[in-house]
């Protein structure tokens, strides 16, 4: 099991592997900076489906720095990336 604090990510090309929704089995947050946000859902057969749009993060041309935690307390990591426009927190509804 993954340790459920925050991360940060400063400006570059990163991933963060965390569990978005819940189910026990690593995902994956990537940006490249300057590049879109992907986040990668483990479908646990060896595969990744791309869930950037559901999640919310399409909206966002390019991405700074990435934090994920649980920053309303209901139990599902939760998402923010400085970007173009104005910033954004995205809370995992999952």
């Amino acid at each position: 099991m993954l340790d459920r604090t925050a991360v940060f990510l400063p400006i570059g090309f990163q991933s963060v592997a965390f569990d978005f929704d819940n189910d026990g089995w690593t995902d994956i947050l990537c940006r490249g900076g300057p590049g879109p946000v992907k986040l990668m859902r483990n479908t646990k057969c060896r595969n990744f489906q791309d869930v950037t749009a559901a999640a919310g993060l399409s909206a966002m041309p390019w991405s700074g720095p990435v934090a994920v935690g649980d920053f309303d307390g209901d139990g599902f990591l939760d998402v923010f990336c400085l970007g173009a426009g104005p910033d954004a927190a995205r809370p995992n509804c999952t």
